[in-house]
């Protein structure tokens, strides 16, 4: 029974003459009669509907409860004051706090120092008649560790106020992490200095559908002008056919394969490249994308070839010209030859034809070993220097000098010893009648262009074929280092050197150093 004052209402049933139970509700109040006695009145009132529709109304609450409860979401109600009138059940499983520790509680109470505010501004957003969807807010649990929800809210309404706010948050600290994860996956991925690269293996030509930024820094080619394109864009002259064959049966074996070629940057210049390539399989264990890791060998490519040639043309030297030596000893042993100041003069110029010899080796070892130290490098003050030592030296040889740049070089200071062995190759060997050396520098692109010629001798395919190549195959030896010298202090700055006969002349030898130019306002870092 209901009592308000002097007024009691019943719910029961009753049986009515067809044999139906109705619902009814007997409504008694005290009144008083004309004799001033106490009387009780009562009302009954039919409440088939109203049963009805409350019935419906405790089996919708049952099954939101049950919904509620089942969810893996957090379900809440707010007051107007942002008070907790109702959390679902998953607040024990995200949170640790049973529902009934809540209700009652400031929600604000609930968020860490970094969310309120913004738990705050998403309330009043609400409370203003707006929706809110997707608000992360990190969220403090029982025993003191940190949830992320993501949290919907819409304005609860009733008779047309709004009263406070229905939401739902849904626990995303697993997602959370595993995207923190997977951007520093990313974030390793793009900073290596390894070039990365995913080619498509799904269509025919096998296009880069990835590459990382160690990739761009290595190529010059940004991913714009990479991806789309199969990665043999980077092949060129001097890419080893075999390699490429390798490369191409284990990829269409869809197998693992590791070959060393050379590749061009974007700019021209070759470099030895180490390319590792993997078949990457989805689930179903289908091919879908070829991961390639690719590093730049280069300088150890270098390091093996001077070793190479440090031991191929020392020991080819110095068993020619100690054959030579033992030779002529051997003559003057026995005194076979009467002209023993020409054997003398023979001796002595192999002598100091391998003293030279040991001496260039030296310098290429210290050269090599020494760190890169680009500076900018004044050619016309340097060039000066150089051709007023050799004027000196070899006062019948004639120069002729022009620079036509405002331009210096980016090298080391050890340029200096590059350009002094090429003047010096230039007059050394010159037997012309009139021996005349030409030096002209000049701009061609980014690059300032050192070429010097002379009218002597001029030099054999297989000797300019060494130096252009920038190897030194086993029949092929170059006579002396002092070439391989330049070779190596040019292209470590990224710079290169070739050798050829001089045009339209059947004597004399151009050699040519092409090297990065820097105007006068241009720091080494903007290269």
């Amino acid at each position: 029974m209901h009592a308000a004052c002097d007024r009691t209402t019943v719910e029961t049933e009753l049986w009515i003459d067809n044999g139906d139970v109705r619902p009814v509700e007997f409504e008694f109040s005290a009144t008083t009669i004309e004799s001033g006695d106490l009387a009780i009145a009562g009302v009954v009132h039919e409440i088939s509907e109203l049963a009805t529709t409350r019935s419906h109304l405790e089996a919708e609450r049952d099954r939101f409860k049950a919904i509620a409860d089942t969810t893996f979401d957090l379900l809440f109600r707010f007051d107007r004051d942002g008070r907790f009138i109702y959390v679902s059940s998953a607040s024990e499983r995200i949170l640790g706090y049973a529902p009934d520790e809540m209700v009652g509680g400031q929600f604000v109470e609930y968020t860490t120092e970094e969310s309120a505010s913004k738990a705050m501004a998403a309330f009043e957003s609400v409370l203003d008649g707006d929706d809110i969807e997707d608000v992360e807010l990190d969220i403090l649990t029982a025993d003191g560790e940190t949830v992320t929800l993501e949290v919907n809210g819409t304005p609860a309404i009733e008779d047309g106020d709004i009263v406070g706010v229905h939401g739902v948050g849904r626990d995303i600290t697993e997602r959370k992490e595993t995207l923190r994860e997977l951007q520093i996956k990313d974030r390793a991925i793009d900073e290596a200095q390894a070039g990365i690269t995913l080619a498509d293996a799904t269509q025919p030509e096998e296009p880069l559908a990835y590459v990382n930024q160690g990739f761009e820094e290595m190529t010059g080619y940004d991913a714009s002008r990479a991806t789309g394109r199969n990665c043999r864009f980077l092949q060129g002259e001097q890419t080893d056919p075999s390699a490429v064959a390798t490369l191409r049966d284990h990829i269409d074996a869809y197998e693992p394969v590791s070959v060393e070629l050379v590749n061009y940057r974007n700019d021209g210049t070759p470099f030895w490249n180490q390319v590792r390539i993997t078949p990457v399989q989805d689930e179903t264990g289908t091919v879908t994308h070829f991961l390639g890791i690719q590093n730049d060998i280069t300088e150890q490519k270098r390091w093996e070839q001077l070793f190479e040639v440090l031991n191929r043309v020392l020991r080819h030297n110095l068993r020619n010209d100690l054959g030579v030596v033992s030779g002529l000893g051997a003559l003057l042993a026995d005194r076979a030859s009467e002209d023993s100041s020409e054997l003398g003069q023979t001796i002595e110029r192999k002598s100091e034809e391998l003293l030279d010899l040991g001496e260039k080796a030296r310098d290429l070892e210290a050269i090599a070993n020494r760190d890169i130290e680009p500076e900018q490098v004044d050619i016309d003050s340097l060039l000066a220097d150089l051709v007023a030592q050799y004027r000196n030296e070899y006062p019948d040889v004639t120069f002729d000098i022009s620079i036509r740049t405002d331009r210096a070089l980016c090298a080391g200071d050890e340029i200096e010893e590059a350009l002094s062995e090429l003047i010096e190759n230039a007059v050394k060997h010159n037997t012309a009648a009139e021996p005349r050396v030409t030096i002209d520098v000049r701009d061609e692109d980014e690059w300032v262009v050192l070429s010097v010629e002379d009218n002597g001798p001029g030099i054999d395919d297989m000797e300019a074929n060494v130096i252009s190549k920038g190897e030194e195959q086993a029949l092929e030896h170059g006579s002396g280092l002092g070439r391989w010298l330049i070779n190596w202090i040019v292209t470590r700055y990224g710079g290169s050197f070739q050798v050829q006969q001089r045009e339209n002349s059947d004597a004399g030898t151009q050699a040519t150093v092409r090297l990065p130019g820097l105007s006068k306002k241009q720091s080494v870092k903007d290269l």
